[in-house]
């Protein structure tokens, strides 16, 4: 069952994080809009999983330029499916102030939080954009820890470093390493 049906029925176990959440009525217009605008472009339905992140990359390389109303229209759109995707995948919750969704964020575990918006800006941008804010946000004593990931992860091009799939990829592995420094100190106790 594609996100359409599924966002358009009766809100079921599907549309929740593992917290027993829903989707924010906030969001779900603009990840309706991202997963039509996607369908028409390249003729394929998305679905809120993590595989579809290469369907996402492929549409975005084909965004033109980063004429600002562009950005802020398919920023907006995709900035929350993607944030929609990495809730659930990750189980986050929305933090959603304001009316636009451009400083919309996810909170993740351990402090960590993303504006989904600012990354897809940059990942239409091939750079950053100015007005958007693609970073990832840790607490300050874990700055460290997420400049050490990047390095890890060794020399990337540009336009895979701004990719949503490279994106998921980084946070997948602060998280990890957030977590393990957390059982290791639980098991020192």
């Amino acid at each position: 069952m594609g996100i359409v049906s599924t966002i358009t029925k009766e809100k079921n176990e599907s549309m929740m994080n593992a917290n027993n959440e829903h989707m924010p009525s906030e969001v779900e217009p603009y990840v309706l809009s991202a997963v039509e605008y996607i369908r028409r472009a390249v003729g394929l339905k998305i679905d809120l999983q993590v595989e579809s992140l290469a369907v996402v990359d492929h549409y975005l390389k084909g965004v033109s330029g980063v004429d600002p109303t562009i950005v802020d229209l398919v920023g907006s759109s995709v900035g929350c499916y993607f944030g929609e995707m990495i809730r659930r995948y990750f189980d986050g919750r929305w933090r959603i102030e304001g009316g636009s969704p451009s400083g919309w964020m996810v909170d993740l575990a351990h402090g960590v939080s993303v504006c989904p918006v600012g990354m897809v800006a940059e990942a239409i941008g091939v750079g950053e954009v100015e007005g958007y804010d693609g970073s990832i946000s840790v607490p300050r004593h874990r700055l460290k820890l997420l400049k050490s990931v990047l390095e890890g992860m060794g020399p990337v091009a540009v336009d895979v470093y701004y990719s949503l799939t490279n994106r998921l990829e980084v946070l997948e592995q602060v998280l990890d390493r957030l977590t393990a420094l957390k059982e290791q100190k639980r098991s020192t106790k």
